[in-house]
């Protein structure tokens, strides 16, 4: 038999653990005595504590040794109300989460994330645990409903133990199958709410990849007139750069004009202007193709490092 049981954790950690305990009983008809063997996780459990307070009274219906079913219905009154509990926690954990879901707006900051999408997940695996252990309890229960009608029929317990047995067992048989089905529905739940949170996720993934091809098309809108502004410029530049040079060549000491309007060179070191001009012009268009070369170069490095 599987329950959960409160760990006492506070730091934030998971405050349930799942626990097992095994129970053996084997009755003699003949001596109406009982063997009764139980594993437990840990010593001195709530079962243990109770079965043996019961062992030193002679109560009648109190007593197991007169009623030996009586050992099966403590252990599943100390444990079996800890499902209810347990399963309370996690579906506040799940209304909490899927409030904020719920709650969402997609043209807002998102208050969830994929780290609530894992919680979810872990709180499903959680949860799945829950419907074969029920299944198994329920098993465990006709059992013990099983035992108590042999024990009957061999006259080893009194007609109205043995109803009373039968009603209790029946109770916590009905118990069992509500807890099942409810885990079901809280399971449902958590499935319901981790799909609509990866579906939103989904959306405002789509809407950010919406508005950043909007704004690339944007940009690419800007460069486009900003490459016919530039294309004006060279132009302008082009038909205005012959012009400018003469007259900047003309308009130096090198040249002097007469009375009569004839243009003569005054000075015999024009040579040194050109000198200057050409081998300068040429060191900085040498400049920027090695600086072009070197962008395409890592460009190309960063791609091939990219690629492995």
């Amino acid at each position: 038999m599987k329950y959960p049981e409160n760990n006492g954790r506070i730091d934030g950690a998971d405050p349930w653990s799942i626990r097992q305990t095994g129970v053996y009983q084997s009755f003699d008809t003949a001596t109406k005595t009982s063997i009764w063997i139980q594993l437990n996780p840990r010593e001195n459990t709530a079962a243990e504590i109770r079965i043996k307070g019961l062992l030193n009274t002679q109560d009648g219906f109190s007593d197991p040794r007169g009623q030996p079913p009586l050992l099966g219905l403590i252990v599943l009154s100390m444990y079996l109300n800890n499902w209810r509990t347990y399963m309370a926690y996690y579906e506040k954990e799940e209304l909490r989460m899927s409030g904020i879901v719920i709650s969402a707006v997609i043209d807002e900051k998102l208050q969830f994330s994929h780290s609530t999408l894992s919680q979810l997940r872990r709180l499903e695996a959680r949860l799945l645990l829950l419907p074969p252990i029920f299944q198994s309890l329920i098993q465990a229960i006709h059992l013990l409903q099983t035992f108590n009608e042999s024990l009957q029929d061999y006259g080893s317990i009194c007609d109205e133990g043995q109803k009373a047995t039968q009603e209790i067992l029946q109770n916590y048989n009905n118990i069992a199958i509500a807890y099942s089905q409810n885990a079901t529905f809280i399971l449902n739940k958590v499935r319901g709410t981790a799909q609509l949170l990866s579906d939103t996720l989904n959306s405002k993934h789509q809407q950010t990849s919406q508005t950043i091809s909007e704004n690339t098309l944007a940009l690419n809108d800007m460069a486009v007139k900003d490459s016919a502004t530039i294309r004006v410029i060279t132009v302008v530049t082009l038909l205005f750069l012959p012009a400018q040079f003469i007259a900047t060549l003309f308009g130096m000491q090198f040249f002097s004009t007469d009375s009569l309007g004839t243009l003569t060179v005054s000075s015999s070191s024009l040579w040194i202007f050109f000198a200057i001009a050409i081998p300068f012009t040429l060191a900085t268009f040498g400049y920027w193709k090695w600086m072009d070369r070197k962008q395409r170069l890592k460009a190309k490095l960063d791609e091939l490092g990219q690629k492995r």
